[in-house]
């Protein structure tokens, strides 16, 4: 469990200065998960869907990305990506650019020619 002084260092804003502050936060620890389940064994398989309970910052904590469709070529397989990344790349391909954001086009996935 996280309080107010620990929010700071989280990247939550804090209640004196927002209302868009959470009272606490709780974060699993790790191998372990969130459930509804109150009685029974321990869960001892990985989940097969998404679960909550991790921060952002758990090196772990890892989505799917995946592009197809119209200016994505086919066959590119990508490394890690940003989550920063995926907005700045979708502008992209639809001839935008997003200025002063953290993030960027992910070049192997935005056609040549396309607002970077």
């Amino acid at each position: 469990m996280y309080g107010v002084e620990d929010f700071p260092k989280l990247g939550l804003p804090v209640p004196a200065l927002s209302d868009q502050a959470p009272d606490l936060v709780l974060a699993a620890t790790p191998d372990y998960m969130f459930s509804n389940e109150s009685e029974g064994d321990f869960v001892t398989q990985v989940a097969v869907g998404g679960t909550h309970g991790y921060l952002n910052t758990d090196p772990k904590m890892q989505s799917i990305f995946i592009a197809w469709g119209s200016g994505i070529p086919r066959g590119i397989r990508l490394d890690s990506i940003s989550n920063l990344d995926v907005a700045p790349t979708i502008a992209a391909l639809l001839g935008l650019e997003m200025k002063h954001v953290k993030g960027h086009a992910i070049k192997q996935i935005v056609r040549r020619g396309a607002s970077q």
